[in-house]
């Protein structure tokens, strides 16, 4: 070959090359698109409802006591049943 062919066939070798690591990179690269939102997101934890005034004590200091939490309305609480009012072992955990 002369140099002239051989030049020819190096630059054509380098085009499909160059083609090709192109293809691939672009094959490979982000379509720039995000995927969509979850349809439903996780919502916010849902309290338990407590069904006995010790329950709902024993909840309120053990999981949800914190300096900055506000009081808990008197409403909230006071018509709960309470069995174990006559009973302080109740509460024994707490101490």
């Amino acid at each position: 070959m002369t140099p002239r062919p051989l030049r020819r066939a190096a630059r054509a070798l380098t085009l499909v090359l160059v083609t090709c690591l192109a293809g691939a990179l672009g094959a490979c690269g982000d379509d720039g698109s995000t995927p969509p939102p979850d349809p439903m997101p996780d919502p916010d934890p849902i309290p338990v409802p407590v069904a006995t005034y010790t329950k709902f004590v024993l909840d309120v200091v053990q999981n949800q006591t914190m300096d900055t939490t506000a009081p808990i309305e008197f409403a909230k609480f006071s018509t709960l049943e309470d069995p174990d009012g006559l009973n302080p072992a109740a509460y024994a955990s707490l101490f």
